[in-house]
């Protein structure tokens, strides 16, 4: 006999299944990645509903140009962010290695 237990089941007896609240983004919505910038998507997207054709002509580009600023702030801030996380984690770290290598320093000097 085989080592495990053999089950045999069908995908429609398990309880899996699409999620019933999901719904999608409206089609041709420009969902954007930070929060902070919800606003300028918003006028975004409504400039692109209202002018069909004159958006092609960069009748957007304003809105478009503050969704990207606003983007790149967001990035710049969650990058120093997690830049001061780093260097605290790093010194945390680098505390615990040079107590370490303190001890182990006296234990080799008492050897001798």
């Amino acid at each position: 006999p085989p080592p495990f237990e053999i089950m045999s089941y069908s995908i429609i007896d398990r309880d899996v299944g699409p999620d019933p609240n999901y719904k999608p983004p409206p089609k041709g919505m420009y969902r954007g990645k930070y929060e902070e910038c919800y606003s300028f998507y918003e006028a975004y997207n409504k400039c692109h509903k209202e002018n069909k054709v004159s958006r092609l002509l960069g009748a957007c580009s304003p809105q478009k140009s503050a969704v990207d600023k606003c983007n790149q702030e967001q990035l710049h801030r969650r990058r120093r962010e997690g830049a001061e996380k780093a260097r605290i984690k790093n010194a945390k770290w680098n505390e615990y290695y040079n107590a370490k290598r303190k001890k182990e320093m006296v234990i080799e000097t008492k050897k001798e």
